[in-house]
């Protein structure tokens, strides 16, 4: 699920970096801030990649997201 509202401006799918984290019952995924190729930071502490669609221009807080666990994510 996410934990908040996540918007786009363009037409094609992104992979943007997440944290997962347990909240009340349920796993939430909290995109990073820094999106950018040369940001790796948020790359080396993210556990998961988000699939944003292309179609899709917002992923709304508590939707249902697909995930691409990195590999060395706890999980």
């Amino acid at each position: 699920l996410m934990k908040s509202d996540v918007h786009k401006d363009n037409n094609r799918m992104e992979y943007l970096r997440g944290k997962l984290q347990s909240q009340n019952g349920g796993i939430y995924v909290e995109i990073h801030d820094n999106q950018y190729s040369h940001m790796l930071s948020s790359f080396a502490s993210a556990d998961c990649l988000v699939v944003f669609p292309k179609e899709q221009t917002l992923m709304a807080k508590d939707s249902k997201v697909q995930i691409k666990l990195l590999p060395w994510s706890a999980l």
